[in-house]
């Protein structure tokens, strides 16, 4: 009986291996399968998908790359480089409002400086200078004395006129409301170069006939007078520039026209000096003395005040 059984039992699982190499496994990868397998179930009622062999990409569990879409990126421009220390800008009428209350301080603080520093150690040399501008006898005597010395503490007194024809020009123009394409510090600038060239300029001129022409000794003298009347206009300006800078409104005109008057009468008044200089070259070159007064007296005041016009 037993033997019956087992025989029953083989039978059984020779027929069930059969039929499961019959049926297709679910669980089999199909590029794995032979390829008669894959024609027979492709005609089985399940729906198989045939698949040839031998791609590398038919593996269902492999991550494939997902395109991305070609999108523009937006193109930010660099940001500028700013400096490590900026200073606010002022609007223009702004900036030039303090540029002028500067340069207003700048002149006074200047003239005091100057006029502390030449008075202490020069009082006794603009004593005799005031006293050679009076008198003709006091100017032989100081000019005298200036060749055995030096002429170094005039010129420093001179740097004071230079300064403060200069500053005048300056406010001069300020007052008139000159149109100028220049800002107040370049203006300023200009009007203390100017000055300056004008005045060299004419002592160089003055050195140059004296080296030409036997007037040597003459020509001496009128550029010591010239600096003389320098120190005493130079004196004058300083309390007319101080008030122009720091003064009420309504005396500056009083303060330009007085200055101008001031300017004018001391220029005339060296001119009548230089001619006791000049007496007895007049009667002789009255021509060459022409010449001289329109090309180096006059011509420099009016190119000054057509500079100031346009």
């Amino acid at each position: 009986m037993g033997r019956k059984l087992l025989g029953v039992f083989l039978l059984v699982g020779s027929l069930m291996g059969v039929c499961a190499q019959e049926s297709p496994n679910p669980f089999d990868l199909t590029f794995r399968l032979p390829a008669g397998s894959l024609a027979s179930t492709s005609n089985s009622s399940t729906d198989v998908v045939a698949v040839t062999p031998g791609t590398g990409n038919d593996n269902p569990f492999e991550l494939r790359k997902r395109p991305m879409p070609k999108s523009k990126r937006p193109t930010v421009a660099p940001a500028a480089r700013k400096p490590w220390f900026s200073l606010p800008k002022p609007s223009p009428g702004k900036d030039s409002a303090k540029a002028r209350q500067h340069i207003q301080f700048l002149v006074v603080a200047v003239i005091f400086v100057l006029l502390a520093f030449l008075m202490t150690l020069l009082r006794s040399v603009v004593g005799r200078t005031y006293q050679a501008f009076l008198n003709e006898n006091l100017l032989n005597q100081l000019f005298r004395e200036q060749e055995g010395r030096g002429i170094w503490p005039f010129l420093l007194l001179y740097l004071l006129f230079l300064f403060n024809g200069g500053s005048f020009v300056y406010f001069a123009i300020q007052y008139w409301k000159v149109a100028t394409p220049f800002s107040p510090w370049s203006l300023f600038g200009l009007c203390l170069l100017g000055v300056t060239l004008l005045v060299l300029a004419k002592h160089i001129v003055l050195a140059i006939i004296g080296f030409i022409f036997p007037v040597e000794k003459e020509e001496s003298r009128y550029q010591f007078l010239i600096i003389v009347f320098g120190i005493i206009l130079g004196l004058f300006l300083a309390p007319v520039n101080i008030l122009l800078a720091y003064g009420p409104n309504n005396l500056h005109a009083y303060l330009i026209q007085g200055g101008l008057g001031g300017v004018a009468l001391v220029y005339l008044f060296r001119i009548l000096r230089s001619i006791l200089i000049a007496n007895r070259f007049i009667a002789a070159h009255k021509f060459h003395f022409l010449l001289y007064i329109c090309s180096v007296e006059v011509a420099p005041i009016m190119v000054l005040y057509k500079l100031i016009l346009n």
